[in-house]
């Protein structure tokens, strides 16, 4: 339960404040995966922009406000988007199917990974007691 202080500071923040750290956030943790993804660090990803290291580290720390301009530079060089809009999500994934699958109860669960108990022997999964 937050404290009524914290509870009327949160509320004074201006919608477009929280929006934009939002947004900035997003942005910041998509371009991390995507380096991830393509087995880039910070440092390359500078080079390929022709940026210091301290620049990118300074435009992925989710605070930094962005131009559509470098967004569109990250995007070009990682040759991937970044930001999308709506339309083109649609556009994008208008044929995707969600699938949702549901263990049988019978099957055990790893705690420590949340994932299924596998034999890697016999390629079995465990059953639960």
């Amino acid at each position: 339960m937050k404290s009524p202080i914290i509870a009327a500071a949160l509320a004074a923040i201006p919608a477009e404040n929280t929006r934009f750290v939002d947004k900035n956030l997003d942005i910041s943790e998509q371009v991390c995966a995507l380096l991830e993804q393509k087995g880039l660090t910070q440092k390359q990803f500078a080079q390929m922009l022709g940026k210091s290291e301290s620049e990118v580290s300074k435009w992925l720390s989710g605070l930094h406000n962005l131009t559509l301009k470098s967004i569109a530079k990250m995007e070009a060089a990682l040759g991937e988007d970044i930001v999308i809009t709506p339309q083109q999500a649609q556009a994008q994934y208008a044929h995707t199917v969600a699938v949702r699958l549901e263990l049988p109860p019978w099957m055990e669960m790893d705690e420590m990974t949340d994932q299924p108990i596998v034999d890697s022997v016999a390629g079995n999964y465990a059953f639960a007691a």
